[in-house]
């Protein structure tokens, strides 16, 4: 996913043969490596999504974290604190981040604004970076980024707990609160908060 990155920092959402090269591995049988190639949204009209960056620093961190190999953390520091810029771009203290339809990971599920489960797993990046961040001896970066996490927490709490219910809601846009119990959203912050 480096290999690919944007200059903006940008991930690609995925590393796949074209949609056509699908059908003709099944009616071959053969894909080969060369026909793949990087997606940066589901849809080449739609915005790319901030999802990809999202879960690739949780997933560097888990990796750090387990095998304390910290050569790669420094060879590759820069691609993943570029990752986190390109998140942080559309985001500021104490707000939920937004996206708009088929942004997040569900590409097919239309959902638009402050999505429950998209700001849990920033909230859970932001606290990684903020520890991958320890560990290269930035202080001041790891705390910027402590600070922006628990900023987040407050703002999930605040604006997507329902006391009646017992549970997070949803997803919030134009503030009409979509109260669905969402599993994966809810889970995650079990998980991460």
């Amino acid at each position: 996913f480096i290999k690919y990155q944007k200059q903006n920092g940008l991930l690609p959402r995925r590393i796949s043969a074209p949609f056509l090269f699908y059908h003709l591995k099944f009616l071959t049988g053969k894909l080969h490596p060369h026909f793949k190639v990087p997606s940066y949204s589901p849809f080449s009209f739609i915005k790319p999504g901030k999802f990809q960056n999202i879960v690739f620093i949780i997933s560097i961190a888990n990796y750090i974290r387990e095998t304390n190999d910290i050569e790669f953390l420094e060879k590759n520091y820069s691609a993943i604190k570029k990752a986190m810029g390109y998140v942080l771009k559309e985001y500021s203290y104490g707000h939920l981040i937004s996206e708009e339809y088929f942004q997040n990971w569900s590409e097919t599920i239309l959902k638009k604004g402050h999505v429950l489960f998209t700001n849990v797993l920033l909230y859970k990046a932001l606290a990684d970076m903020a520890y991958l961040a320890r560990m290269m001896r930035e202080k001041i970066y790891s705390r910027t980024l402590t600070t922006k996490a628990q900023m987040l927490r407050v703002a999930i709490y605040k604006k997507f707990w329902l006391n009646t219910s017992g549970y997070y809601a949803d997803w919030i846009d134009n503030e009409i609160v979509y109260d669905n119990f969402s599993s994966d959203g809810n889970i995650a912050a079990v998980l991460f908060s």
